[in-house]
């Protein structure tokens, strides 16, 4: 165990309460100290592109009390910088003027803080407008339902089109950009992947990866009764069928299986044309819920019966 004696406790004491003195006086003392602040550039062109990076940090020397300092350099401001109406010519050079951003960092510094120097370390950058073009994403995917499971609906691509930049050249015979592909088995729920987009060398694009949404969900079989009806029928003349009607039945999802009527199914024959002897009937379906419609009756026998 070790003894401390009263002269090493007296001296530790001593050396704490001028070092808390010392660190008062600092941080109630004004002096100048060097923050690097982030800088964040608004309103550039998608289509813009730099030979250099844009400095992402301004190196400023400050004025103020140590404590107000202390926090500058703690909270790190963001110093916006904005662009706007700064990309005229297809080619140039942008200047970020130091007078720029010391009017932005008046706006985030306190009152008191005085600036005394701004350092940037690349101010003066060329700049180019590639040409742009808005393009298709086109799903590469494979992919296998469980046994009962339908897609409610087609995928869907959060966003389905991007715009592409690049050189005239580059851009002028591309109409779709493809995602990297994916293959899901087996799928019996909602299933979302984040896929990235294949963008030629060279060329760049608003987006890098698209979200793809499978919806779906279990499905079942609805029946019904549909009389079936001939199209064009002369004024003068009376079709009698055999059978005159058929029972239908469709696939539609559980989600969607209320909303099933038969009002939205027809079972139509044409007119028939000579030596018919038969009429084929074809089975309209008017909404987008029910699929794989098929009936027990393809074809029917008729007589026409003249007034």
């Amino acid at each position: 165990m070790w003894l401390v004696s009263k002269d090493a406790m007296m001296y530790l004491l001593f050396i704490g309460m001028v070092t808390l003195v010392w660190w008062g006086q600092t941080m109630s003392s004004e002096r100048e100290m060097r923050v690097k602040l982030p800088i964040q550039y608004t309103n550039i062109p998608a289509a813009v592109v730099f030979d250099h990076p844009l400095p992402t940090h301004v190196g400023v020397t400050l004025h103020d009390k140590g404590k107000i300092l202390r926090r500058i350099q703690h909270d790190s401001p963001m110093v916006q910088i904005d662009l706007a109406n700064q990309f005229v010519e297809s080619t140039g050079m942008l200047h970020i003027p130091a007078d720029w951003i010391r009017q932005q960092l008046a706006s985030v510094l306190p009152e008191t803080s005085k600036i005394q120097y701004v350092q940037l370390d690349l101010n003066t950058i060329r700049y180019e407008i590639q040409a742009s073009k808005p393009v298709a994403v086109q799903l590469s995917a494979y992919w296998t339902l469980a046994q009962q499971h339908q897609l409610e609906k087609m995928p869907i691509l959060e966003p389905d089109t991007i715009c592409i930049y690049g050189t005239k050249d580059q851009i002028a015979h591309i109409a779709s950009i493809k995602t990297d592909s994916v293959v899901l088995l087996d799928l019996a729920k909602n299933t979302q992947k984040t896929l990235g987009l294949r963008i030629p060398e060279g060329m760049r694009s608003s987006a890098q990866s698209v979200a793809v949404t499978w919806h779906v969900e279990p499905f079942t079989e609805k029946t019904f009764t549909l009389p079936i009806t001939v199209k064009n029928m002369p004024t003068n003349e009376v079709i009698h069928l055999f059978p005159k009607e058929l029972t239908a039945t469709v696939r539609v999802g559980i989600s969607h299986f209320s909303e099933i009527k038969i009002s939205d199914f027809q079972a139509i024959c044409k007119y028939p044309q000579a030596n018919e002897k038969t009429l084929q009937v074809d089975i309209i379906c008017t909404t987008p819920y029910a699929t794989n419609v098929r009936s027990n009756i393809r074809e029917v026998e008729y007589i026409i019966e003249r007034q």
